[in-house]
């Protein structure tokens, strides 16, 4: 098991602690934190099954009716405009992988994070804002994913009524073909007998 994590995540977060004046809180093999009095930064290693490096970042302290998770690298990549598939994602399964991990990780914070070191509210809303954002688009995605492998069987099988169901509710979503093919099938549907 690589056991370097506490060191390597000290020695490049060393300026949580000097600049900012966060204490540490936690130094383990897969769990370096640091903590204020209202925020804390962590950076997470999983040894033993997907090899996972991340970094995460929460409040502390908020208000009684705005509870937010804590936010990846990527949620903070992400608001700086970083596309969803583009995002970075770090796995180690080597000291030297790690380390270059680690470093990755500190360098992406220094140039996206570090203004949330501040305790901002308003950032802190903003990333929650485009995380229910991003939760929709996804969920969009999932349901015109499903939507459109329902629809292709159902043409090729010259089931036009279903077309028309599923395409009707996606109108504003569907493809110029599928557009073409709901017109289609609306034709097919309306001159057939009921």
């Amino acid at each position: 098991m690589i056991r370097s994590l506490a060191q390597l995540a000290s020695q490049r977060f060393e300026f949580l602690e000097t600049v900012y004046g966060f204490r540490l809180v936690v130094s383990s093999e897969t769990l370096v934190r640091w903590e204020t009095d209202d925020i804390f930064l962590q950076v997470t290693y999983d040894a033993t099954r997907s090899y996972e490096v991340d970094l995460a970042i929460g409040q502390l302290t908020v208000e009684k009716e705005r509870v937010w998770p804590p936010f990846s690298l990527s949620d903070l990549v992400g608001l700086a405009g970083v596309p969803f598939k583009v995002r970075p994602f770090f796995q180690a399964s080597t000291e030297d992988r790690l380390k270059a991990a680690v470093e990755q990780i500190a360098d992406l914070f220094h140039q996206h994070g570090k203004r949330f070191l501040a305790n901002d509210v308003e950032l802190f809303r903003s990333l929650q804002q485009q995380m229910n954002k991003e939760s929709c688009e996804y969920g969009l995605q999932k349901r015109l994913s499903w939507m459109r492998e329902i629809a292709e069987k159902a043409w090729h099988e010259h089931d036009y009524k279903t077309v028309v169901d599923l395409y009707r509710k996606q109108l504003g979503n569907l493809t110029r073909s599928e557009a073409k093919r709901y017109k289609i099938a609306l034709k097919h549907v309306e001159s057939s007998p009921q």
